[in-house]
């Protein structure tokens, strides 16, 4: 499955569309965020980031 995203003519408005894995489109929505949701880390991610950062201050004795 893919995705398009284009940024529309407002500031933190954007148009995504879905498509699965022969090209048709799945879904098509208008998202309103500071941050597009494509780029957000998950919460796994920042669970291991999290773990690191704890690691390494212990590491340094921070």
């Amino acid at each position: 499955m893919g995705s398009v995203q284009s940024n529309s003519q407002f500031k933190n408005i954007r148009w995504i569309e879905h498509f699965n894995s022969a090209g048709k489109s799945l879904l098509q929505a208008i998202e309103i965020d500071e941050v597009p949701a494509i780029v957000k880390a998950g919460r796994e991610d920042l669970d291991g980031s999290i773990l690191r950062i704890k690691k390494l201050q212990q590491e340094l004795s921070i």
